[in-house]
């Protein structure tokens, strides 16, 4: 079986934060034995990069509104996200 963290972002009234960089920070990949997902508050390519060049040991970056309201084209963060020498499937 495969179970995996996911840590979300938002407050009460789903106001989108920045992507988990704040909570994710607090070691909970160092602590945990299963994938840690950043979740929420993405607005634009470069919080993922933030995010994977500021949390070491995160996993992966979940987004869907800036995809759904057309704020990002999934291919576009993909190639911003190699081109800055993190890993991703093309």
């Amino acid at each position: 079986m495969n179970i995996v963290c996911k840590l979300s972002c938002a407050d009460s009234a789903d106001k989108l934060h920045e992507p988990g960089t704040a909570v994710v920070s607090v070691n909970v990949c160092d602590i945990v034995n299963v994938p840690v997902i950043a979740s929420g508050g993405a607005g634009g390519k470069q919080d993922f990069v933030d995010l994977f060049n500021t949390v070491p040991g995160v996993s992966a970056g979940l987004a869907a509104s800036i995809f759904h309201y057309g704020e990002v084209a999934v291919n576009d963060l993909k190639k911003t996200l190699k081109e800055n020498n993190i890993t991703v499937r093309l």
